[in-house]
């Protein structure tokens, strides 16, 4: 706030914050935010299961594997994570022997086959000043979560027409002396989130 107050006052405006006094105790904040703690998953889980089956003849052997991949994202784990499930199959097979002919005297046949489908998911990060990352680094620990103060909240009305809010219905705190920076959740809420699907399927057959 006294940053603020002097940028204003040298650039001759009205003080942002006219009843703020450095001396005394009382005009500072006494709220603690833990802005990483309230944004970063601490326990992000990896789930990560296979189960593959083998077995052949004396006129061939096969192998296939199953696999499931599913991990959370750090950031915002409701709303980044990374999946994939995948498949593959392998043969060979002897189609015909004959030892005793010298042309041709072996016919095999094998494949290799591979499904894999994939979901990701993420928080979208691209400005350098307005991210989700670089607003939690940098939002004051003494700012709150959320604005509760119901004068305030009128001004919310009549000022920032939409602002964000959780999904109880409370106002996250506006920033407003941060500029282009906002509170991480509410940039979080906000952030494009979009999903990506992919499909690969791949098959090689030789004889």
């Amino acid at each position: 706030q006294m940053m603020v107050n002097e940028m204003n006052k040298n650039e001759g405006k009205e003080l942002k914050f006219p009843n703020f006094d450095i001396n005394n105790p009382s005009t500072y904040p006494t709220t603690e935010t833990d802005w990483q703690d309230e944004l970063l998953n601490n326990h992000a889980l990896v789930y990560n299961h296979k189960v593959s089956l083998s077995g052949g003849t004396d006129r061939g052997i096969y192998y296939a594997s199953f696999g499931y991949l599913n991990q959370n994202g750090v950031v915002a784990s409701e709303n980044s994570y990374y999946k994939r499930y995948n498949a593959r199959f392998n043969n060979t097979y002897t189609v015909m022997e004959d030892k005793n002919r010298f042309w041709l005297p072996k016919v095999t046949f094998g494949s290799n086959i591979s499904y894999s489908h994939t979901e990701s998911m993420g928080i979208g990060n691209n400005s350098d000043v307005s991210g989700v990352l670089t607003s939690m680094a940098l939002t004051p620990p003494n700012e709150p979560i959320y604005q509760t103060d119901p004068e305030q909240l009128k001004i919310y009305d009549q000022l920032y027409a939409g602002y964000v809010k959780d999904a109880d219905g409370r106002a996250y705190n506006i920033i407003n002396y941060m500029r282009e920076m906002g509170n991480p959740l509410a940039v979080r809420d906000v952030s494009n989130n979009t999903l990506n699907t992919a499909n690969n399927f791949n098959a090689n057959l030789n004889l």
